[in-house]
């Protein structure tokens, strides 16, 4: 997959979730690897803040709720990055509901 390929992936995934969704968790940061979109939660359960989604070869997703040191004094006590929850064979149209289901948060009013 070319690196325009895999923009692309990234944006489509951001689209399936929508602009508001990402609002109502407090978005600030979206990022790609090259194979997954990652992006920044506020307010989540189990102090998950961030979010991983990649695009499986079979059309579905696996999405994975990290939870990071937020600061340099955390990480520097051995804090590491911990995976709370991954989900696997998850389908675009169920990608809020899984969201909603670990962290907490609701992504439409």
């Amino acid at each position: 997959m070319t690196t325009q390929e895999q923009h692309a992936v990234a944006l489509e995934t951001a689209r399936q979730i929508g602009g508001k969704a990402f609002f109502m968790m407090g978005t600030k940061k979206k990022v790609s690897d090259g194979t997954a979109l990652g992006f920044n939660v506020c307010g989540a359960a189990q102090r998950i803040n961030w979010i991983w989604i990649r695009l499986n070869d079979s059309d579905t997703y696996t999405v994975e709720f990290w939870c990071n040191p937020v600061s340099a004094r955390a990480m520097m006590n051995g804090k590491k990055h911990r995976l709370v929850e991954s989900r696997e064979g998850i389908y675009n149209d169920a990608l809020h509901e899984v969201i909603e289901r670990v962290t907490g948060l609701r992504l439409a009013l």
